[in-house]
C-alpha cells in the first residue's frame, strides 16, 4: 500500500485496523486511511510527519517504511491481505471458543452456546468480503478518479481494437470468437504477448503444442517465418535476430500450459496458484469447446454454461482478466447477413451471459468467394458476378473485428485489420 497508491486504495476496504499482528503497522494503516480521506497522497513523509519520525526503540520511521516499499516490489498484495484476515479472523475464532467454553463452564451448556452464538455472528458480519455500503462503494470510485488512481486496465496492443472497445480489466470475461482459420489463436496470443509486458499472464493452450506457439511468437518478432524457423536453415543474421528475440522474452513473466483434457476446475486451480506466487493478471484459454468438466453434463450446451460461469466467477474472485476463445458452431454462416452473432459461438448462449465483452472475427473475401463467387450465376448473371469479384478484392485479406458484446458500452463497432500469416500476427490497415 505504501509502494502503490492504487494498490492503497483497493486494499483499504478489505483491511482494518486491528488485524494486524503488529500494533505499529496498524498505525501506519490507519494514517494512511486518514490522508486518503483528507484527499492528501499517503506518502511515506506525510505518515512520518503524523506517527514521528522515531519510534520508541528509536529506530527511524523514514527508514522503516523505506524498506517495506523495497520488500513490496516483488510480492504480491492478496498474499498479504489474505494471510493478515485469515490469521485474524482464526485467532478471533479462538478466543470465542475459549469464552464460549468458559462460560460453559461456570454456567452451564446453555449459557457457553448463548454467548458462542452472536460472538459467531459478529465476527461473520466482518468478513472483509461481505457487502459494502453504497457510500463506501461511490466515494472510492470518485477518489480514485479524481486523483488519477484508477488503474490495473490492459491494453491489447492493437490501436484499432482499443479504439472500439477501450481497456480490459481484471475481474472480467472477455470472449473472443471466429472460424477455424480466422485468426483468433493469433490474436489471443498477440494480445496475450502484449499484456505480460505490464502484467504476469498465462495462456493454457489446449489445442496448440507449447513450442508452436513459441515459433509463432519468435516469427512475429523477427519477421520470419514459422515454417523457416522450424527448418533451422538459417544463415548468420537470422541466427542473430532469433537470439535478440529470445534475449527480449528472457523476463517475459508469460506462461504457457498446453495440456490436452484440462478440466476447468484445474485451470483455476493453476490460476489461483499463479495469483498467489506470481501475481497473475491475464489468463487465457484457447479453445471453449475443448475444456473438460469434472462434473458430467446432459449436453455439451450446459458444459459450456457451466465453464463460463466458473470462468467468470474465478475472474471475480482471483481479480484476473480471462479471455476464452471460442469457435464458430457448424452451420452458422448465413448466406445474406454473414457476420456472426455471439450466439453462433461455441457456448454462445452462455457467453451473452457471463461475459463482459465478446469480439468476432470475420473475414468477408472468404465469404464472398465461398458463396457467392462458387460458380453459382451463369454468364448471363455475368453483371452480377462482376459486382461481387468488386467486393472481393475490395476487402482481400481483411479481418473484421466486430464487437457484439459489450458490458461498459455500446456495442456494433467494427475494426479492421489485416491478418500476416506469415508472422503469425495481425496489424492496421
Amino acid at each position: 500500500m505504501l509502494a502503490s497508491e492504487s494498490t492503497a486504495w483497493e486494499l483499504r476496504p478489505k483491511l482494518r485496523p486491528e488485524m494486524f499482528q503488529d500494533a505499529w503497522h496498524g498505525t501506519i494503516f490507519t494514517t494512511m486511511c486518514g490522508l486518503m480521506d483528507e484527499g492528501k497522497r499517503p506518502t511515506s513523509a506525510a505518515i512520518s510527519s503524523r506517527i514521528g519520525y522515531e519510534r520508541e526503540d528509536g529506530q527511524s520511521v523514514p527508514v522503516l517504511l523505506a524498506i517495506f516499499i523495497g520488500e513490496a516490489k516483488d510480492q504480491s498484495p492478496g498474499d498479504y491481505v489474505s494471510h493478515i484476515t485469515e490469521t485474524y479472523r482464526f485467532k478471533a475464532f479462538r478466543a470465542i471458543l475459549k469464552a464460549a467454553d468458559k462460560a460453559a463452564v461456570e454456567s452451564g451448556l446453555d449459557a457457553g452456546i448463548h454467548a458462542l452464538t452472536p460472538a459467531l455472528d459478529d465476527l461473520n458480519s466482518h468478513r472483509t468480503d461481505g457487502p459494502v455500503s453504497i457510500q463506501s462503494v461511490v466515494s472510492n470510485v470518485i477518489r480514485k478518479a479524481t486523483s488519477g488512481a484508477r488503474a490495473g486496465g490492459l491494453s491489447t496492443g492493437i490501436r484499432s481494437l482499443d479504439d472500439m472497445i477501450g481497456q480490459m480489466y481484471p475481474g472480467q470475461l472477455w470472449a473472443i470468437g471466429g472460424a477455424p482459420g480466422a485468426g483468433k489463436t493469433v490474436i489471443g496470443a498477440q494480445i496475450l504477448r502484449h499484456m505480460a509486458a505490464s502484467a504476469p499472464a498465462l495462456v493454457v493452450e489446449l489445442e496448440m503444442d507449447e513450442e508452436d506457439l513459441a515459433t509463432r511468437y519468435l516469427s512475429s518478432d523477427t519477421e520470419m517465418s514459422a515454417k523457416q524457423v522450424r527448418a533451422g536453415d538459417l544463415d548468420m543474421w537470422e541466427n542473430e535476430r532469433l537470439r535478440a528475440a529470445e534475449s527480449g522474452m528472457a523476463n517475459l513473466p508469460l506462461e504457457i500450459w498446453d495440456k490436452a483434457g484440462l478440466t476447468i476446475e484445474e485451470i483455476v486451480q493453476m490460476a489461483a496458484s499463479r495469483v498467489r506466487t506470481k501475481g497473475l493478471k491475464v489468463v487465457a484459454t484457447d479453445h471453449l469447446r475443448l475444456i473438460q468438466t469434472r462434473k458430467k453434463f446432459q449436453s455439451k450446451w450446459d458444459r459450456y454454461e457451466y465453464v463460463t460461469m466458473t470462468a467468470k466467477q474465478a475472474a471475480k474472485d482471483l481479480d484476473i482478466l480471462w479471455i476464452m476463445l471460442s469457435q464458430l458452431t457448424k452451420g452458422s454462416q448465413r448466406a445474406e447477413h454473414p457476420v456472426p452473432h455471439l450466439t453462433d459461438l461455441d457456448g454462445g448462449g452462455a457467453l451473452e451471459q457471463d461475459a463482459d465483452g465478446a469480439v468476432v472475427l470475420f473475414r468477408r473475401d472468404i465469404w464472398i468467394r465461398e458463396t457467392k463467387l462458387g460458380g453459382q450465376y451463369p454468364d448471363r448473371h455475368a453483371e452480377e458476378r462482376t459486382k461481387w469479384m468488386d467486393a472481393f478484392f475490395d476487402c482481400e485479406g481483411v479481418t473484421e473485428a466486430h464487437l457484439v458484446k459489450n458490458r461498459s458500452g455500446a456495442t456494433g463497432q467494427k475494426a479492421k485489420l489485416r491478418l500476416e500469416g506469415k508472422f503469425s500476427r495481425f496489424v492496421e490497415i
